[in-house]
């Protein structure tokens, strides 16, 4: 069971606060977290289910590995890697999701988002400076996490 029942108006709000959160944050340091939506969709998947925000986690992981290789293998920058990233993290997602779905349906939430959230962190963790993109996404979920359970206790 979910831990918290968000409305869809309360889901929108928490990833506002994460695109502005993130916005903010770009603007003051110059460094974007791993893709503008995903604190809020990141807050929304610990939220809803846990399970789900492991399942995210692992998929990234796993993306961000495969990408180091193809980028060894052949030039991928731009567009071509944006592109390449988000095919190889959807089909990841996809392939996790029909091989454990049935034995495991708990792992998976069901939303969109979760399918594409993988491939946009792993976009931005690709590239140069994956510390610096790691350590402002992790402030940003944070700050999103605490507005969501402010707004939440209302």
């Amino acid at each position: 069971m979910a831990p918290f029942d968000l409305s869809s108006e309360l889901s929108a709000v928490i990833v506002a606060a994460g695109l502005l959160f993130g916005l903010v944050g770009y603007l003051i340091t110059n460094v974007a977290p791993a893709g503008l939506m995903v604190p809020g969709c990141v807050v929304l998947a610990a939220l809803e289910d846990l399970a789900s925000l492991i399942t995210i986690t692992s998929v990234t992981i796993v993306t961000v590995g495969l990408m180091k290789v193809l980028q060894r293998i052949t030039i991928l920058y731009g567009k071509r890697l944006f592109a390449v990233t988000m095919l190889v993290s959807s089909s990841l997602s996809l392939g996790a999701f029909l091989a454990l779905h049935l034995r495991y349906p708990f792992l998976f939430g069901g939303d969109t988002l979760s399918f594409l959230v993988p491939g946009l962190m792993s976009f931005q963790l690709v590239r140069p400076r994956a510390l610096q993109t790691l350590a402002a996404t992790a402030l940003v979920t944070c700050g999103t996490g605490a507005v969501a359970l402010a707004v939440i206790s209302l």
